[in-house]
């Protein structure tokens, strides 16, 4: 679900206007808030006294941290004070109720969601877009009907840590070199399957094929999906997912088509039929993708939180990304195995670095595929390119930078070809902190 940035702007600056908008930590954080700057508000947030803050953004801001640095801990109790605020507009109390349920979904309080969201729907969606309200109650059928299953049940058969081997499979034209991470020797329901591994998927997928295939149970539940065009979606479970020395129990997964239409395009869509990503990601809470060796690494036992400053957070559409350096510009970039390339870097890193890119960068065209479509934009070609990641440094043999870019929600994205120039990247998901070796 991709939240409304100019919602988030007028709840941001309205509570800092009612507060008188000059004083300066209001100023920081109601900007930081409406400019999805959410690495400065966490540092304008815990770099002010709290009883300095005007009361509504520091609720507010409680409930953004939370929702975007994977801190639920902190967010579900903001939210429900910040729910009970009097005279608040319904559109914005609308979409913190969608935030709200979200990070109860992450807890398996799934039913409690589901009622949420449905009376929010009955109580708080009059005058609201009809696709609006369709997306909502599309979200409240999903949570009631997940509330049936203990989802993301996990067994480490005794070990203190799971292996899950991984192949790099092309994929493709093969001229193009494109490559994706597939779980080795994977079954769903006690037979083989071939899974994509996809940082960059917000959901698990599933085609309807192969769904029932492997004796998915279908869900009461369905919704649009954008991407460059719109498809349509449904919900399944896989009661079993055993990957490498990891079973995992009640798993949940999109059935949806994802082919663009375009014959070329589709030659890398078929990879991604059965994919787990980023939700199973976080049911997991901590691990380490080991190139070196081609496994995953899972300890049994969760990591201990910390008050360390994360350096990873959630984008709108719930992407992971991590701060990083390119070519000695900071950067959000977008960590994305189920981008077969190096990666791409989009127009706000072009305009920051104009002359170094027009100077040393080749004129091109790049075809970006998405659900049910594909965009093409002009870029600049740049090769030995220098990347940043938790501390280390490796270069790039060739990135694109794009002129323009319309689904992107970072700076940049970093495929499979450049995570593989390190040979670990760990994902602790607790204290949302990659690191890198």
């Amino acid at each position: 679900m991709r939240l409304s940035r100019k919602l988030l702007v007028a709840l941001a600056m309205a509570s800092a206007i009612s507060a008188g908008y000059g004083q300066s930590a209001d100023n920081r954080i109601g900007e930081a808030i409406g400019h999805g700057d959410w690495f400065g508000l966490y540092d304008a947030y815990y770099s002010t006294p709290k009883d300095s803050i005007q009361n509504f953004l520091e609720l507010l801001s409680r409930c953004m941290i939370g929702n975007r640095f994977n801190r639920t801990d902190i967010s579900l109790p903001a939210f429900a004070e910040l729910m009970k605020t009097p005279g608040l507009d319904p559109a914005w109390l609308t979409n913190l109720v969608v935030m709200y349920s979200m990070d109860m979904s992450r807890t398996g309080q799934n039913k409690e969601a589901a009622s949420m969201m449905r009376g929010a729907i009955d109580t708080q969606c009059q005058g609201l877009d009809s696709t609006w309200t369709a997306t909502l109650s599309s979200m409240a059928d999903k949570y009631a009907a997940l509330s049936a299953y203990s989802t993301y049940g996990l067994d480490f058969q005794g070990h203190a840590q799971a292996s899950v081997p991984f192949d790099i499979v092309p994929v493709g034209p093969k001229e193009k070199g494109s490559v994706l991470m597939h779980l080795s020797g994977s079954t769903i329901n006690g037979k083989e399957a071939d899974i994509t591994f996809d940082t960059g998927a917000g959901v698990n997928v599933i085609c309807d094929s192969l769904a029932r295939i492997y004796g998915l149970i279908p869900l009461d539940a369905g919704e649009r999906v954008k991407g460059i065009g719109t498809s349509t979606a449904t919900y399944a479970i896989a009661r079993e997912m055993k990957l490498g020395d990891l079973t995992v129990t009640d798993v949940p997964f999109c059935v949806m088509d994802l082919s663009s239409g375009n014959a070329e395009a589709d030659q890398y869509f078929g990879a991604f039929n059965l994919v787990v990503g980023s939700e199973l990601m976080l049911q997991l809470k901590d691990l380490t993708l080991d190139f070196r060796d081609n496994k995953i690494t899972v300890p049994a036992k969760t990591p201990e939180r910390t008050d360390v400053r994360p350096n990873m957070c959630f984008s709108s559409g719930m992407n992971l990304q991590a701060l990083g350096t390119v070519a000695d510009t900071p950067i959000l970039l977008t960590i994305d195995t189920g981008d077969g390339q190096t990666g791409v870097l989009g127009p706000s890193f072009l305009e920051a670095n104009k002359e170094y890119v027009l100077s040393h960068g080749r004129k091109s065209t790049v075809r970006q595929a998405g659900v049910a479509g594909v965009h093409v934009t002009p870029c600049h070609e740049l090769t030995d390119v220098s990347l940043t990641l938790a501390g280390h440094t490796v270069t790039i043999p060739q990135i694109s930078v794009v002129e323009n870019d319309a689904h992107e929600e970072s700076a940049g994205r970093l495929g499979i070809r450049s995570l593989r120039l390190f040979s670990k990247v760990r994902f602790n998901l607790v204290d949302f902190i990659m690191s890198a070796e």
